[in-house]
């Protein structure tokens, strides 16, 4: 039990900075929520004066000095209340949760179809290793991991939306069916497991290539069981706890990544949302959407680790 409490004392220990960082970054930015209410008096009110304003920075807490502002946004974020949008004149979640779902439709989506391409082509390139079909594998993903994100992008945005008009640039509509929000999702989510497909691949190319030169591999060799069941229900398997952990791992980052995709196809996922709270100096909307970010990637990173004590007996015995 060591190794657990060891990795849950030292995540916790990041989250802290994670959320110290997150306070610290948002106010250093140029402006300030007043700056918004300034230039903007119609989003509050058409009487808009200095006395008004006065008050709705101390409604928000920021007429306060930053050590008590601090403490007033740990002590939020334990209670679950992550604040009032100064830009919506919402609660913050409520503005933030359909954007979030929007980009966790595209993840799982571009992570499925991910996954249903590197799994078997990093298994099979795996075993045909030094062959012509693993050296076409390898420079074909090499060449995929190397396209940026934004061009692979553009270039399905200009075929696919603006030549073949086979898909809607168009933005959400409120009240779409789930099979509409699937079809505008599709789109952005090949574009994303394209661009994703070569980490995937290598990471379980090199896994099962570990596994290969095990000696209970060569031993079933020599017994004559057949490639396809040694390479699937053996091998693979012996495989599965590393390539588990890199897989949460790539998962946590590629939910950062996909916000390129978003931007390129206007889809309104939390990229959206936190532009909009970056223009308009929205600080309790910016803390949530950067705490979810990176509370995602802590999250997948202790998964992998808790993933690696589980099931490798010699990182317990450490």
């Amino acid at each position: 039990m060591k190794k657990p409490l060891q990795l849950a004392v030292q995540y916790l220990t990041l989250f802290f900075i994670v959320l110290t960082l997150n306070f610290v970054l948002v106010r250093m930015m140029p402006g300030s929520p007043l700056d918004y209410l300034s230039e903007n008096p119609e989003a509050v009110t058409p009487l808009m004066n200095d006395e008004i304003r006065l008050l709705l920075l101390s409604y928000y807490g920021l007429d306060k000095p930053l050590h008590v502002q601090f403490i007033d946004y740990l002590a939020g974020i334990l209670r679950g209340d992550l604040g009032y949008s100064i830009y919506y004149a919402q609660p913050v979640m409520v503005v933030v949760l359909p954007y979030l779902m929007r980009s966790l439709i595209l993840v799982f989506m571009g992570f499925v179809i991910t996954l249903a391409i590197s799994l078997p082509l990093g298994v099979v390139s795996a075993w045909k290793r030094s062959s012509k079909l693993d050296t076409f594998l390898t420079s074909t993903m090499v060449i995929m991991r190397s396209m940026p994100p934004f061009f692979v992008a553009m270039m399905f945005l200009l075929l696919f939306i603006y030549k073949l008009k086979m898909f809607p640039l168009t933005s959400y509509a409120y009240g779409e069916s789930l099979t509409e929000i699937l079809y505008r999702a599709l789109l952005p989510s090949i574009v994303f497991a394209l661009c994703e497909v070569g980490g995937i691949y290598y990471f379980v190319r090199n896994a099962v290539l570990e596994v290969i030169g095990e000696e209970f591999v060569l031993l079933a060799r020599a017994k004559g069981l057949k490639d396809r069941i040694l390479m699937f229900r053996h091998v693979f398997k012996a495989a599965l706890p590393a390539i588990s952990a890199r897989i949460s791992i790539f998962l946590g980052f590629s939910f950062a990544s996909s916000m390129f995709v978003e931007y390129v196809f206007t889809y309104p996922g939390i990229m959206t949302l936190l532009t909009i709270a970056y223009d308009n100096y929205d600080y309790p909307l910016l803390h949530a959407i950067l705490l979810i970010l990176l509370s995602v990637i802590i999250f997948a990173n202790m998964l992998a680790d808790l993933v690696m004590v589980i099931a490798d007996p010699r990182i317990r015995t450490q």
